[in-house]
C-alpha cells in the first residue's frame, strides 16, 4: 500500500514538474516573441493554440503591427513616387522654358533628359510634319546609350506603331519587343530593349509629335504617368513654337512686303521726279522754240516791209 502510494507521489510531481516546465518553456516562447514584436520584427513565428489568450493576442497584434507597416510602405512608396514626378516635372518644365527657339535642340535635350531620368537606355523624338497635303513624322532627336546619334527617319501618317500611335491618339506600352523591330537606333551594335513606350504629344486635341522610349526592364505606372504629363507640356511648348515660328515669319514677310513696297514708292518717286524734269526741261526747249520762231517771224516780217 505505501508503495502504492509512494508511486502515485513520485508519478504526481514528475508530472506537475513536467507541466511546470512547459509553462515556463511556453512563456519564455512567450517573452521572446514579444520581444521580436518590440523590435520590429515583424516576421517573427510563433505557434499557438486556440485556448492560449495571450499568445493569440499577440499573434493578432503582430498581424495588426504588420498590415500598419506594410500600409506606411505603401504610404511612403506613393509619397515617393509623386515626389519624384514633380520633380520631374519641374525640371523638364525649365528645360522647356529655356530652348523654346529651337525645336531640333528642344527635342534633343528633352529626350536625352527623359530617358535619363527614367532610367531608360534609349529614345527618339518624332515631330509631325505637314508639307504639300503630306503629313509624316520626322525624327528631330535621337539618343541612345549616352551618346547623342543623328537619324534621317521619316515615318509616314499611320505606318507602324509610331503611326498607329497617332491615329489611336493614346500610348502604346510593349514588354515584349519582337526582335524584328526596326527600332530607332538599328545598327549600334548593341541587343534590342523589350520594353518600348510610345506617348503622343497632345494638346487642345492636336497631336503635335511622338515619344519613343526603350528600355530593358519595365516601366512602372507611375513612370508611364510621368512621361505622359511630360508629353502634354511638351506638346503645348511645341504649338507656341509652332505659332511664335509662324508669327516670325508672317512679321518677316510683312517686312519684306513693306520693303519691297517702299522701293518701289522710291522708285516711283524718282520716276516722277525725272518725268518732272523731263516735262521742265520740255517745256523750257518749247519756249526757246517759240520765242525763236517768233523771233524768226519778226525779222521776216520787218524785211518784206523795207523791202
Amino acid at each position: 500500500m505505501f508503495y502504492y502510494l509512494g508511486y502515485m507521489f513520485a508519478w504526481k510531481l514528475t508530472e506537475t514538474q513536467s507541466k511546470l516546465e512547459n509553462e515556463l518553456l511556453k512563456s519564455k516562447k512567450t517573452l521572446d516573441f514579444t520581444q521580436h514584436l518590440i523590435q520590429d520584427k515583424l516576421d517573427a513565428q510563433f505557434e499557438v493554440t486556440e485556448d492560449d489568450s495571450i499568445g493569440n493576442s499577440l499573434i493578432n497584434l503582430r498581424d495588426n503591427l504588420l498590415k500598419n507597416k506594410n500600409i506606411e510602405l505603401q504610404r511612403r512608396k506613393e509619397d515617393e513616387q509623386r515626389n519624384w514626378i514633380a520633380e520631374g516635372l519641374a525640371k523638364f518644365s525649365e528645360i522647356l522654358r529655356n530652348n523654346n527657339d529651337d525645336v531640333n535642340e528642344l527635342a534633343y535635350s528633352i529626350i536625352q533628359k527623359l530617358v535619363k531620368y527614367v532610367n531608360a537606355n534609349q529614345g527618339g523624338f518624332f515631330i509631325l510634319q505637314e508639307q504639300d497635303e503630306e503629313k509624316y513624322f520626322e525624327l528631330s532627336a535621337c539618343y541612345a546609350y549616352d551618346r547623342r546619334k543623328f537619324a534621317d527617319n521619316k515615318i509616314p501618317w499611320g505606318d507602324g506603331l509610331i503611326g498607329t500611335c497617332a491615329l489611336e491618339r493614346k500610348t502604346i506600352y510593349m514588354t515584349n519587343v519582337p526582335n524584328d523591330y526596326v527600332s530607332i537606333t538599328s545598327g549600334l551594335g548593341k541587343a534590342n530593349p523589350s520594353c518600348l513606350l510610345i506617348v503622343p504629344l497632345i494638346i487642345n486635341e492636336g497631336i503635335h509629335g511622338i515619344l519613343e522610349i526603350a528600355s530593358f526592364k519595365k516601366f512602372e505606372p507611375y513612370e508611364i504617368e510621368f512621361v505622359e504629363k511630360v508629353a502634354e507640356s511638351i506638346a503645348s511648348t511645341i504649338s507656341t513654337v509652332k505659332i511664335n515660328v509662324r508669327t516670325a515669319r508672317l512679321l518677316k514677310e510683312s517686312q519684306e512686303q513693306a520693303e519691297i513696297l517702299a522701293s518701289q514708292e522710291e522708285q516711283m518717286r524718282q520716276n516722277m521726279e525725272e518725268l518732272q524734269a523731263t516735262q521742265e526741261e520740255a517745256a523750257r526747249q518749247n519756249e526757246k522754240f517759240i520765242s525763236f520762231t517768233n523771233s524768226v517771224n519778226h525779222t521776216l516780217i520787218r524785211a518784206e516791209f523795207f523791202s
